[in-house]
Formats: structure tokens, sequence, C-alpha cells
């Protein structure tokens, strides 16, 4: 069995009893550098796994996650819930998500240059390249602002 600090053990209690299992969330008492530290430990012990996903209000596009796995519930004594994503069957396949759509949906937020590349993985050039593409193929009009930062911010307009 593994062997869990008491802080541990605490955070991952409230996240299981969570919906969505997420430990970011019960973190929030614990300073910025000891939070990393939990972190790290937890998923050196297999007891959460780490989830990146598109979110617009961040810096570079992503949210991490980071969500208990079936070691981090049998490490608190719990088993998952049933309100827990399982992992799906070929014929339940999500539908693919586009880099284009990715893109898209950035823009309609409002975005930076390096946001999409970070979340993309795609070159300068090809966003740029990517950026005309829409507006010749689907006849958007993206337009940019210099934030006070000194980044630009395109979006859809």
């Amino acid at each position: 069995m593994t062997e869990l600090s008491k802080t541990q053990q605490t955070i991952l209690e409230q996240a299981a009893a969570a919906p969505e299992n997420c430990i970011r969330n019960f973190m929030s008492h614990i300073p910025t550098a000891a939070q990393t530290k939990v972190i790290d430990a937890l998923l050196k012990k297999g007891c959460v796994k780490r989830k990146a996903q598109f979110h617009p209000s961040e810096p570079n596009g992503k949210e991490v996650l980071y969500l208990i796995t079936d070691e981090g519930f049998a490490a608190i004594g719990k088993t998952p819930s049933a309100a827990q994503p399982e992992e799906q069957s070929p014929a339940e396949k999500p539908k693919r998500v586009s880099k284009q759509s990715t893109m898209l949906d950035m823009l309609r937020q409002g975005t930076t240059i390096q946001a999409i590349m970070d979340v993309t993985s795609w070159q300068k050039h090809t966003v740029h390249g990517s950026m005309a593409n829409l507006k010749k193929k689907l006849g958007l009009t993206i337009a940019s602002d210099k934030a006070e930062s000194g980044e630009r911010i395109y979006r859809i307009a």
C-alpha cells in the first residue's frame, strides 16, 4: 500500500468526493511552492495523473489538471466513483478535435500567436499561414491589438 503524508491523504480524500476528482481545487490553503512538491510526490507514487486541456483564460491556452488514479483511490481506501469518466471503448471514441477548430476557439476568445503555437505545436509561420487560410476560405476578419505587455492579441472581428 502506498504511504501518504497527512496532507496528501487529506487532499486525495477531498478530491475523491468531488465529481471531477481533480486535486487542484483542494490545495488553495497550501503555499505555491509546497503545492508543487505535493503534486510531484503524488505523481511519483502514481496516485494522480496529469491531464492538459484547452482553457482560454490561461496565459498559454492550457490548463493542467491532476486527476486521481485507481492507485490513488486504493491508497485512501476508496474505489473510483461511477461519476468518474472511464476509459472509452473503441466504439465510443470521442470526436477528434482538429487543431484548426482549436485555433478558431482561441481566436474567438482572443489569443496570442505564442499561445496558439503552444497548444497546436505549430511553428510561427504555420500559425500565420493557417490564419491566412481561415481568412480566405471562411471569409473571416481577424483583428489584432497590441496589449500593454507588448504582445499582439488576435481575435475574430
